[in-house]
């Protein structure tokens, strides 16, 4: 299933992977690798697939990738890193960028596209002379997109702590309402599909001082900041249609965290959500992928279901295990998942 914004993709973990991470000696090798990578992918139940790249160079590569995601039965996606300033040494514009990204998106075997804007972006409001990456330039970049590509479903991968980079502004003037990260810039002409904000929970920094806990309150700070902008942002007419990007690796300590973001972002909510790999799912994500397709085919996760619930209700069927909620190691081993 999936909702209107979503135009046909479905409810389900969509697999960005990082290609800059593939190894192999050669061109061939990291394409055979890669190629491995999705043929396991769809074995997991994973039918749509993001191929991460930069502009100039993922416009040359998106057609031999196309091809690939077709043969393997898996719909492309296509992700891009935008934030460089040069390109081959010269200044790299937002509406350069915005064109090479128009390019793949104007293909009509580009299901959809993912704007990963991080850092750089970040100093949106210091006016730098030449920033490529200023609100100007996320502007530009999305007005040439668009140019090329009108029509096309596009979503991006903000901050999920969003006001630790911006804040909402005390006078908006029309639909100019956010101050730093260009968060609302790009909603004007760039994004028409989800905000797959960035709940990344598993670095090192952030391990080390919450440890298991890192989730839920990483889940609950991205609701209250992204919570402050539903209101500016219906106010300036700006589309502000949520999602999550999550880390496909870094989660041994709490598996059951990892399905129960699965489980909430597309049982319950009913909306797909990213997965970002590098540059392929570790152990565990590739575990709890396996159990989201077990507990569906099974009849165990009926769409709005409260994500718990649909764990739960796998336990005591069992006649066994605790009934908890919580998808640890034996609630896995008895669906035959191994970790």
């Amino acid at each position: 299933m999936s909702n209107s914004v979503d135009r046909g993709i479905p409810a389900e973990p969509i697999l960005q992977l990082y290609r800059g991470a593939v190894p192999g000696r050669t061109a061939e090798a990291k394409r055979a690798e890669l190629t491995r990578v999705v043929i396991e992918a769809r074995r997991l139940g994973v039918t749509h697939i993001a191929f991460h790249g930069f502009p100039r160079e993922l416009a040359g590569a998106w057609n031999g990738l196309a091809a690939m995601a077709d043969s393997v039965g898996v719909k492309a996606l296509a992700a891009w890193g935008l934030d460089a300033e040069t390109d081959n040494g010269r200044p790299f514009s937002g509406a350069a960028k915005g064109e090479f990204v128009g390019r793949v998106l104007a293909s009509a075997s580009c299901v959809a596209g993912l704007l990963d804007m991080e850092g750089r972006w970040d100093d949106a409001d210091a006016g730098k002379p030449g920033d490529a990456t200023d609100r100007d330039d996320a502007l530009a970049m999305c007005e040439a997109l668009r140019k090329l590509a009108p029509n096309a479903l596009v979503g991006d991968q903000p901050w999920y702590a969003i006001l630790a980079h911006g804040d909402v502004r005390r006078t908006p003037s029309g639909q100019d309402v956010f101050r730093g990260f260009p968060v609302d810039e790009v909603a004007r002409v760039g994004v028409n599909w989800r905000r797959f904000r960035q709940l990344y929970p598993n670095h090192a920094q952030t391990k080390a001082q919450l440890g298991t806990r890192r989730y839920p309150a990483l889940r609950s700070r991205m609701n209250r900041e992204w919570g402050a902008l539903a209101a500016p942002f219906a106010k300036a007419g700006l589309p502000l249609d949520l999602g999550c990007t999550f880390q496909a690796y870094g989660w041994s300590d709490c598996p059951w965290h990892l399905v129960d973001a699965l489980l909430t972002e597309c049982v319950t909510l009913q909306r797909p959500c990213i997965l970002w790999c590098d540059y392929e799912p570790d152990r565990t994500t590739k575990a709890a992928l396996a159990f989201l397709k077990f507990l569906r085919e099974r009849g165990f996760a009926e769409p709005g279901t409260d994500s718990r619930e649909v764990v739960r209700a796998f336990q005591r069927s069992t006649g066994c295990l605790a009934v908890d909620g919580w998808a640890g190691r034996e609630t896995l081993s008895h669906a035959g998942i191994l970790l």
